[in-house]
């Protein structure tokens, strides 16, 4: 009878781990982190991101249908189901949205219909770990 000894570490090396892709909660707050960091470079002051948890906001608006007012109300992850955050810009308030994709700009321009006074950036952390810019001003 022959005993074989094995090295263990040997064994161990040629056996590959697979890499895990990160959470989506941890690339979100890799990406809320890279756009912070370029906000803060180009001059964004009082920059405040809204936390995302399992508890959702409730929000009121005002339906105005055809023969009477309607009051609506929603549960929203996000600032009104479109924003991350906000921060002001040379005196004026913008509204952020932060991500790996573009938002929907359909939804985006369907929330500022009727308001003024204000701006939107979007910014878009590509794979390459860059910030993409669009801006809307109001």
């Amino acid at each position: 009878m022959k005993i074989e000894t094995v090295n263990i570490k040997n064994e161990l090396k040629k056996i590959k781990k697979k890499k895990r892709k990160p959470s989506r909660r941890k690339t979100m707050r890799n990406n809320n982190d890279l756009a912070r960091n370029w906000m803060i470079k180009n001059g964004y002051e009082e920059i405040w991101l809204k936390p995302h948890t399992r508890f959702l906001d409730m929000v009121w608006k005002e339906n105005v249908g055809t023969n009477h007012i309607q009051v609506l109300k929603y549960q929203a992850q996000d600032l009104w189901n479109c924003f991350d955050g906000i921060a002001w810009f040379k005196g004026k308030l913008v509204f952020l949205a932060i991500g790996d994709r573009w938002k929907k700009i359909d939804e985006i321009e369907k929330f500022t219909i009727g308001k003024s006074g204000f701006n939107i950036l979007m910014l878009k952390v590509n794979k390459k770990k860059e910030v993409e810019i669009r801006l809307w001003e109001k």
